[in-house]
């Protein structure tokens, strides 16, 4: 080592604390930037800066199903307990114009089983190895693991919103939505050739979704999904198009995560008229998942579910809703939080559980709930008063309600019901775009539900006018929600803000008409 090298770092030994940290921060935010040098050239300076970079270095990580032997011997040691969020980013074979509109061949979709199916056991293979103390932390009980699936090719033919999200990452969102905004302050980017065709089916897969192939080599050689006790949250975000079956793929994945706490699923629903039958199938599937999936998961301490919808396309629920509904009242009571939308009407929920639960002090109880969200198309100008007495009746189930948030929006009406416990002042707050106000018995129904929870004061209830003009598409409510981090990763939650927003509209709440009961 030369005498300047070593003058460097004896110099560099001299700096206080406060200011090595502002100088390692600007070399982490400068390898984010464009033609940057990577971190792990910064790791290489000395042994400090290796346990530093390395911390950021091997926190998020991203595989493709090539790289992951190499992971194997990459992380390894006091590298493993860095690790907070794995994705396993699968790449599948690429297609044309002439293809993007037609489903996947019987051969394209076993090519695309067995990418599947070998990643996923090798990678569980590497990870059952690792001990609580690898991934175990005092602020973390594991890490994060994502799986995806795409083309390259979806770039070109999957609409210019995919093409924008495409490479987001999960950890993105919660450094705050700049880093995900549609525009780049005018900077010329390079742009893939768009395909003009319509109906483009091949973006999305396999209509029976992607699952694993019994024949591949990592099957034989193991024989089951090994288990993986390191895994804390597993979650699919909306980017990824394709679907996954539950019964071939997410539930042996599920089962496998032997403490799994928390379950983030973004989905799809019909894109295309696929019949009914087709429905019927994922109808079922879902039963399975909302039902013996998650029973069986005693881990579980939160569910998420979003049902990404086309803007003007909110089919109706009710099939779907009826069988989720039913599988949801034994699966989620031992949940701390809840959140679904666009995949199971609260009106339906309720239903179950007070017919069959009619006494409140027997039968089914939520003891450890604290937060739940859900969607109702109950929450139209008429109808309404129905579902927030129920909604009142379940609440008295749930002693440890902190939170509880309905809302609906279409092209014609949004509503949004929300209530909040706080020991100093709990709160109703019903948000609409008719006027529309909570009567005698609702409001009499909420002040039972705070009443029997400690707080200094009576139930306040607010009413808030909202201007259907802000709902310029499905997603606009989304900037009103009060549980919409639980409902959705930060960054996807960012992502359809961007996408459905006009750049003009307003991200406070409308306050056009405002009233207050006591």
């Amino acid at each position: 080592m030369s005498r300047r090298s070593v003058s460097s770092l004896a110099s560099w030994e001299r700096l206080p604390a406060e200011l090595k940290l502002m100088i390692v921060g600007h070399a982490v935010a400068s390898s984010k930037q464009v033609q940057s040098p990577k971190l792990s050239a910064c790791a290489a300076v000395c042994q400090e800066w290796q346990h530093l970079f390395e911390a950021e270095t091997f926190a998020d990580l991203t595989l493709h199903q090539s790289d992951v032997s190499e992971f194997a011997a990459l992380v390894q040691g006091r590298r493993r307990p860095l690790l907070r969020w794995l994705w396993l980013r699968l790449e599948l074979a690429e297609y044309d114009c002439k293809k993007c509109s037609v489903p996947e061949t019987i051969a394209e979709d076993r090519v695309n089983k067995f990418i599947l199916t070998n990643a996923v056991w090798e990678l569980f293979d590497i990870l059952s190895d690792w001990k609580k103390k690898d991934a175990v932390t005092t602020t973390r009980q594991g890490f994060t693991f994502e799986i995806s699936a795409h083309s390259p090719s979806d770039l070109r033919h999957a609409g210019p919103k995919m093409r924008r999200r495409i490479n987001h990452k999960g950890w993105m969102g919660v450094k705050g939505p700049e880093q995900l905004i549609r525009r780049k302050n005018g900077v010329s980017v390079d742009k893939p050739r768009i395909c003009s065709s319509n109906h483009k089916t091949r973006p999305f897969g396999e209509v029976a979704g992607l699952r694993f192939d019994m024949r591949a080599q990592p099957v034989k050689r193991l024989k089951t999904l090994p288990s993986v006790k390191v895994v804390d949250t597993f979650i699919i975000r909306r980017q990824c198009l394709r679907y996954f079956s539950v019964p071939k793929t997410l539930q042996p994945i599920i089962q496998s995560l032997t403490q799994l706490r928390h379950l983030r699923y973004e989905y799809w629903s019909d894109r295309f008229s696929m019949g009914s039958a087709w429905l019927k199938s994922r109808d079922e599937e879902q039963v399975l998942l909302f039902g013996q999936v998650l029973q069986s998961k005693k881990t579980l301490k939160s569910v998420a579910c979003y049902g990404d919808v086309p803007s003007v396309k909110l089919r109706s629920q009710t099939t779907a809703s009826l069988g989720v509904a039913w599988a949801l009242v034994a699966s989620s009571q031992r949940l701390e939080e809840l959140h679904l939308a666009h995949n199971v009407d609260a009106m339906d929920f309720f239903f179950y559980i007070l017919t069959f639960n009619p006494n409140p002090d027997k039968g089914a109880k939520w003891k450890k709930l604290e937060r739940i969200s859900l969607t109702s198309l109950w929450l139209r100008p008429t109808g309404y008063q129905l579902l927030i007495i129920r909604a009142a009746k379940v609440a008295q189930r749930m002693p440890k309600l902190q939170r509880m948030e309905l809302w609906h929006t279409d092209v014609g009406s949004s509503c949004i019901f929300q209530y909040k416990a706080d020991p100093e002042q709990p709160v109703v707050r019903f948000l609409n775009t008719w006027f529309g106000h909570l009567g005698v018995v609702e409001r009499e129904a909420w002040r039972g539900v705070a009443g029997t929870q400690e707080s200094r004061h009576q139930l306040r209830i607010e009413h808030e006018f909202l201007d259907q003009r802000d709902f310029v598409r499905h997603n606009s409510i989304l900037r009103y929600l009060d549980q919409g981090d639980g409902l959705l990763n930060a960054t996807s939650r960012y992502q359809l803000l961007d996408e459905g927003l006009p750049r003009t509209v307003s991200k406070a709440p409308v306050n056009s008409q405002a009233s207050s009961h006591p």
